[in-house]
């Protein structure tokens, strides 16, 4: 049976994220639900590839644009919530948007053309609630990819 060409995408996503040089170390998966246990997340920091969504358009008489949602969870619960344990977090957020934007995969040739950290909160990095309440850094960036087959 062959996978959709989300899965594809998001397996490849999680395939360059587990191979990248990032100022932290990470452990990268690709799952359908980003969720651990809160007793699991103070370990690591962990990076979960999710295949969101997908649209399809017509262009002209033989091709058509197809275009993939995937969500990257960052997930950290570090001992405690100063700037010095939250800044890096952050910063690794950015590493890979700047690291997957504009990338082309290589199978499906799929190329991420927008990265959009939306937050809880519109323009928060962090979910603010995750933060208070979890005490647990929580990063949802959604990276768009553009396929055209033809």
């Amino acid at each position: 049976m062959a996978d959709a060409e989300a899965v594809l995408i998001a397996e490849a996503v999680k395939d360059l994220l587990a191979a990248a040089t990032l100022s932290q170390e990470i452990e990268a998966e690709r799952k359908w639900l980003p969720r651990k246990k809160l007793s699991e997340m103070e370990d690591a920091i962990y990076v979960t590839v999710v295949p969101r969504s997908q649209t399809s358009e017509i262009l002209g008489r033989a091709e058509t644009a197809h275009v993939y949602y995937v969500d990257v969870a960052v997930q950290n619960r570090p001992e405690n919530l100063t700037n010095a344990k939250l800044d890096p977090l952050a910063y690794l957020v950015d590493e890979i948007r700047t690291l997957l934007l504009g990338q082309r995969l290589a199978s499906p040739t799929a190329r991420c053309i927008a990265a959009k950290i939306p937050g809880e909160a519109e323009g928060a990095i962090a979910w603010p609630d995750h933060l208070d309440e979890l005490r647990q850094f929580t990063s949802i960036m959604t990276l768009t990819y553009k396929l055209v087959t033809i």
